[in-house]
């Protein structure tokens, strides 16, 4: 396996699990002899480029371009409301949340100026 794999230029390494992609990536490292070679942690780049708010992820959908409805509350409206049954509908809804929480989710969508009618 080390003659295989010293010579490629790049290895994407990209497991679900972002400790395992660590992993894998580090033992890889240590194999290869080929300075040119580069391994890329794809786990850890998308993990980096997801935003971290629920509602910048949600909002930045590229099947919607606007929606029409907002769902906001705790654990049971989390998993209890299908956006999708809904018509052009959104769930920000977060386990654990309060109304305080709530209150800032709505505030930091209109002060985004998110895409609601």
């Amino acid at each position: 396996m080390e003659e295989n794999i010293n010579n490629y230029d790049c290895i994407i390494v990209a497991f679900q699990n972002g400790e395992l992609s660590k992993d894998i990536c580090g033992l890889i490292k240590e194999i290869i002899t080929n300075e040119n070679c580069t391994v890329f942690d794809y786990t850890l780049w998308h993990n980096a480029t997801i935003p971290l708010m629920r509602a910048d992820r949600t909002m930045s959908n590229p099947l919607y371009s606007e929606y029409n409805g907002m769902i906001l509350g705790i654990s049971h409206a989390e998993v209890g409301f299908l956006a999708n049954r809904f018509q052009s509908c959104c769930n920000l809804a977060v386990s654990s949340q309060d109304l305080f929480y709530n209150f800032k989710t709505l505030q930091y969508c209109i002060s985004k100026s998110m895409s609601f009618r």
